[in-house]
């Protein structure tokens, strides 16, 4: 955004976004996952953490002002899963469980 000063009476009208959709299924039942915890990765690092409670069928939004990052995906009981330089299209994400030790 860029602008000349002095400025008088400028509004800038934003709208909600949505953001990206994002689906998350367990690997071996193929039900919907309903909490999952997805991170951006900076340099190896997280940056931007996200809570996702997921609707009924596994689906919600991530920020698409993430694109072209890494994103680690994890919930209680699975792998993590990262991806590697998102491309900031719809993603299905399938978590395979933890093996018993």
């Amino acid at each position: 955004l860029a602008y000349g000063s002095p400025i008088s009476d400028m509004v800038i009208n934003l709208r909600p976004a949505r953001g990206v959709e994002v689906k998350v299924r367990d690997g071996t039942s193929g039900k919907p996952v309903r909490n999952v915890t997805a991170a951006e990765l900076v340099n190896g690092h997280r940056g931007i953490v996200m809570s996702l409670s997921l609707d009924q069928n596994g689906g919600g939004f991530i920020p698409s002002a993430i694109a072209g990052s890494s994103l680690s995906f994890w919930a209680m009981g699975y792998v993590p899963l990262t991806i590697n330089d998102w491309n900031g299209q719809g993603l299905e994400v399938t978590l395979e469980g933890q093996s018993a030790r």
